[in-house]
């Protein structure tokens, strides 16, 4: 996988990994949980600007934006 450098033999674990890096994961927001419905929220973050709710993908452009204006 090009934007992280792994490496897959098998295409299915290259799926899944595909799948964890670019989704959004469904989330019930209220504390009882009793209700099916849910909302999706992003699970990754920016570790140089501290930005959440963010993809996998996401995050990291904005690392890259962070550091290339850190630079200018």
């Amino acid at each position: 996988m090009r934007a992280t450098g792994e490496y897959f033999v098998d295409y299915e674990d290259y799926l899944r990994r595909w799948d964890f890096l670019s989704q959004v994961t469904s989330v019930d927001p209220r504390p009882d949980a009793t209700s099916s419905l849910t909302h999706l929220q992003k699970k990754f973050s920016d570790s140089v600007s501290g930005k959440s709710g963010l993809t996998y993908f996401e995050a990291v452009e904005s690392e890259v934006w962070c550091n290339v204006q850190a630079t200018t």
